[in-house]
């Protein structure tokens, strides 16, 4: 009996103790959550006047327009290599005047971002679905956690108790082509950007895979864009010639590894090498920057045993089909004092080997 009593006491004062440390939340309706969270970003008023605004992540240049339209253009600056177009109806991409759909479940997460991102990474957007899950835990705390479903996806939104601001994004899914799908987006701290409250980083983590940090940088609203801004494909990657024997191109990219090893991403495709009858294992001369050296073509990654020091080949990449150059020789390092994007290139095909 009295080994019951003393454990029923233990249990009390843990019971109070713990509602101490972590006292209750208020009771809040989904209205006065939603509408908390859409003031972290600022003044109502002065956000009213941002037509669009643009930031940097990465590698990659996002736009937002204030009817949940989003643009993101890839390349090394001026090159624009890659384009993806986001509105309610559709996703396109247009890679190397590549251009493509994504599957519903990447449409739907395309779509999501957007929504998100154009109100200012608030529930703005998203005010008429939303669906309260109540509290659950995420890191070292309750967070308030709303759900909507956009196509083929359950999406959750995991707000702050204190602060309201969004916290974490879950992205959950399943597909034929890709099975399973979950992705996380974690925000990190929020910062003024001139009047406007938005996250300075986010890191993107899918199951199964490594993460990636996106940090904000860049940022500047109410950007003069032509009116068709939003539904533009238009890259930015050069020219490509062909006459019998010659193509004629630009860098699009370029990398410089350890001891000046390089890799030359092009403009041009399979369609132009074909056109020059360039066969598997044939050597061309690429001539850039002043600079001549032989390139062996392959159409998939060569053998290992021809990966040593001192090669040099081209095969186009996987996705995309554009020809991409690795030079695995330190002789031409002076190559990475000169190389930039749109830098003209010459592939000389001798078809006589």
């Amino acid at each position: 009996m009295r080994r019951r009593c003393l454990r029923a006491i233990t249990l009390l004062l843990f019971l109070v103790a713990t509602a101490l440390i972590s006292p209750a939340l208020p009771s809040l309706s989904l209205k006065e959550i939603i509408t908390k969270n859409i003031l972290t970003a600022g003044d109502p008023a002065q956000l009213a006047r941002i037509k669009n605004y643009a930031f940097t992540a990465r590698n990659q240049k996002f736009y937002l327009s204030n009817n949940g339209q989003m643009k993101i253009t890839l390349g090394q600056p001026p090159a624009i290599s890659e384009i993806i177009l986001v509105n309610k109806e559709k996703v396109i991409r247009n890679s190397y005047n590549n251009i493509s759909q994504f599957s519903e479940l990447l449409k739907a997460s395309y779509q999501v971002m957007a929504r998100l991102r154009s109100g200012f990474f608030t529930l703005k957007n998203f005010q008429k679905e939303l669906q309260y899950q109540g509290l659950k835990k995420f890191g070292l705390k309750q967070h308030h956690v709303l759900l909507i479903r956009q196509g083929p996806l359950e999406v959750r939104f995991y707000l702050d108790p204190q602060s309201f601001r969004l916290k974490r994004l879950v992205l959950r899914g399943y597909d034929a082509e890709k099975g399973h799908y979950e992705v996380n987006h974690d925000f990190g701290e929020y910062k003024p950007f001139e009047a406007v409250h938005l996250p300075s980083s986010w890191f993107v983590s899918q199951v199964g895979t490594r993460g990636q940090l996106f940090e904000i940088s860049e940022v500047n609203f109410n950007l003069d864009l032509p009116p068709d801004f939003f539904d533009s494909l238009e890259l930015n990657i050069g020219q490509v010639k062909v006459s019998p024997g010659l193509i004629k191109g630009n860098i699009v990219s370029y990398n410089i590894a350890r001891n000046n090893r390089l890799t030359l991403e092009t403009n041009i495709i399979l369609k132009s090498l074909s056109q020059v009858n360039l066969q598997p294992g044939q050597q061309v001369i690429l001539k850039v920057a002043g600079t001549q050296l032989a390139v062996k073509f392959y159409v998939a990654r060569p053998p290992r045993e021809e990966l040593g020091p001192g090669a040099i080949f081209m095969m186009p990449d996987l996705q995309d089909k554009h020809l991409i150059i690795y030079i695995l020789s330190t002789e031409y390092g002076h190559l990475a004092k000169v190389l930039k994007p749109l830098l003209p290139l010459e592939l000389v095909v001798k078809n006589d080997q």
